[in-house]
């Protein structure tokens, strides 16, 4: 990027600007030949993706007062200057501004103040700004928020690009013998508070790094997640709004459609996203979420299957790991792509890389722990789902469906029974179909006609289709076998 960045600037600057293509670009800063082409090797899109945020970062973080700012404008290459901050025009303009104006970008911005130091003691006083510091690092791993830490002293918003969405502050207390961290999320223009909690840690030195860690992963989980406060707050505020969304907003009915998995939600958010993949194709979020929605069209039958192709939706999943190869989102569904292509092999891969990138994280532990399980990795995927339920009141319900899954294989369908019970709020067809299969398998016949009918109403061709749908998911012969037997047993009987 730095040399991409360069090229496109001192050709600008000498006057050059015309000969700014795709095709220069490949073959001077990425040593492509003379038979590049680009419908094939998407190198120049793919990097010129990541250039903008990155410097759309840049600014967001260090370089607000900057006497020069530069930007490439998408659907060009061609860099374009304008006077920063450093100039001396920024203050007066930050004057005028309204207490109401959020961030100039579509993405949410999240400001990460230090932590105050309320412990009284001169030794604890790195822990606020280390903590500070340690989110912002956690939360910089999430593509679809741009995260500010802001390290002067008592938070003055003028002083900023633009106002935050949301703010994370709290303090840090000690009460001779433990720490106690305080931290709450806010809205960045109007203080009104989303979120807050506490934690405490034992005095020990040799811990209270281990601690500050914690703490911030546990924070990132509560706010960032794809359940957590932030999307959540962020999807009730777009609300039904289809016209004119911006790509976070097309991202955000991605998220919604997660929330609430119905036929109405999933097309309103693949209308959308399929928008932003003509749109913006070097959005690797994008690429991911449309991919997924692809796989989740040939597992769930909302649209004919033939309207999402297999092969497509592993291509654009592919495609976003190109753009975005350190972020676990993209590689686990990658991952769920081979599996529904049967190469297990490749999606236990795929997922023990996505883990491998950053193991300790709450952000995807549950949908990690998910995938391993139904890869037949059982211990290590039952693990990894509990320390995620223990650790994260957001954690993705679903995640839950493997720990059924494992429950049926070790043949205790009282145990498998307790997991339906969470699992049947979901929505989609597999709660009635896990809990009709799993009551037929304890012997509860009569209950488990009633259930049927609930997954007939959600599913009415589940009769010649269901081996084919439980087989998307459920990989193990035996296990499928046990589940057809017990939705026979409760009255459902599968081609």
């Amino acid at each position: 990027m730095h040399d991409f960045l360069r090229f496109v600037v001192e050709e600008t600057l000498a006057g050059r600007s015309q000969n700014i293509k795709g095709f220069t670009i490949a073959v001077e800063v990425y040593g492509r030949d003379a038979n590049f082409d680009a419908a094939h090797d998407p190198v120049v899109r793919i990097q010129a993706g990541r250039l903008r945020r990155a410097i759309e970062r840049y600014y967001l973080v260090s370089g607000g007062q900057d006497p020069i700012r530069i930007e490439i404008p998408k659907g060009s290459y061609v860099p374009v200057f304008s006077e920063g901050p450093g100039c001396g025009s920024f203050p007066d303009r930050v004057g005028a501004l309204p207490m109401v104006q959020r961030s100039t970008t579509s993405w949410p911005t999240i400001l990460i103040t230090p932590f105050d130091d309320l412990t009284g003691n001169p030794d604890l006083a790195y822990l606020g700004v280390g903590l500070a510091t340690e989110l912002c690092v956690e939360l910089g791993h999430c593509e679809d928020l741009r995260v500010m830490l802001y390290r002067a002293g008592p938070l003055d918003l003028q002083e900023l690009n633009a106002r935050p969405d949301f703010i994370v502050s709290g303090n840090v207390r000690f009460d001779g013998s433990a720490i106690k961290i305080v931290m709450q999320l806010s809205d960045g223009a109007t203080g009104e508070q989303y979120w807050a909690d506490s934690m405490n840690s034992p005095l020990e030195a040799d811990s209270l790094i281990t601690f500050q860690e914690k703490a911030a992963n546990t924070i990132a989980a509560h706010i960032a997640s794809v359940h957590g406060v932030i999307m959540r707050t962020m999807t009730m505020q777009l609300g039904s709004r289809l016209a004119d969304l911006t790509t976070y907003e097309a991202i955000l009915k991605g998220y919604a459609y997660h929330h609430t998995i119905t036929p109405v939600s999933y097309m309103q958010a693949l209308d959308a996203l399929q928008q932003i993949r003509v749109r913006e194709p070097e959005c690797g979020l994008g690429c991911t979420l449309l991919a997924l929605l692809y796989m989740d069209n040939v597992a769930f039958e909302f649209l004919e299957p033939d309207r999402t192709p297999l092969n497509e939706a592993v291509h654009m999943a592919r495609e976003g790991v190109l753009i975005l190869p350190n972020n676990q989102f993209s590689r686990l569904v990658l991952a769920r792509g081979h599996m529904l292509e049967n190469q297990l092999d490749l999606a236990l891969s795929e997922v023990k890389a996505a883990l491998a990138l950053r193991p300790e994280s709450l952000l995807f532990m549950d949908a990690i722990g998910y995938m391993l399980l139904l890869l037949g990795e059982w211990e290590r995927g039952e693990q990894l789902v509990r320390e995620a339920i223990r650790q994260n009141p957001f954690y993705a319900v679903y995640a839950r469906y493997g720990l059924w899954l494992n429950a049926i294989r070790r043949q205790d369908y009282e145990r498998a029974l307790e997991e339906t019970e969470i699992t049947i709020e979901i929505g989609d067809f597999w709660g009635p179909l896990s809990r009709a299969a799993t009551l037929g398998l304890l012997g509860r016949s009569a209950e488990g006609r009633d259930v049927v009918q609930q997954l007939l109403l959600l599913k009415p061709n589940f009769q010649e289709r269901g081996r084919l749908l439980i087989g998307h998911y459920v990989k193990f012969p035996e296990i499928v076998d046990q589940l057809v037997e017990g939705l026979a047993i409760a009255g459902l009987t599968i081609d």
